[in-house]
């Protein structure tokens, strides 16, 4: 595992750990228009926690590559309305 694959999972699995510990911030983030905003933050720190988990494994990595575009996909919205 390369020293960017590392980072690269330590940063997803930070990022989804934080929904939990900060989760406030995040709703805050979140347009009016996405519904229940507490599971939606939950949801996406699991996704992003879930990303990162998959980097670390090379039979996991191409997963990973899709997951964590849909991940960005998904919560592109909400850093917009930021």
């Amino acid at each position: 595992m390369s020293t960017s694959q590392r980072l690269l999972a330590a940063f997803w699995i930070l990022a989804g750990l934080n929904h939990f510990r900060v989760p406030k911030v995040y709703e805050s983030i979140m347009p009016d228009y996405v519904p229940a905003h507490r599971q939606m933050v939950i949801w996406s720190g699991v996704a992003e926690i879930v990303g990162g988990v998959a980097v670390i494994s090379p039979g996991t990595r191409t997963f990973a590559r899709w997951w964590l575009f849909g991940v960005l996909a998904a919560v592109y919205p909400a850093n917009v309305h930021m």
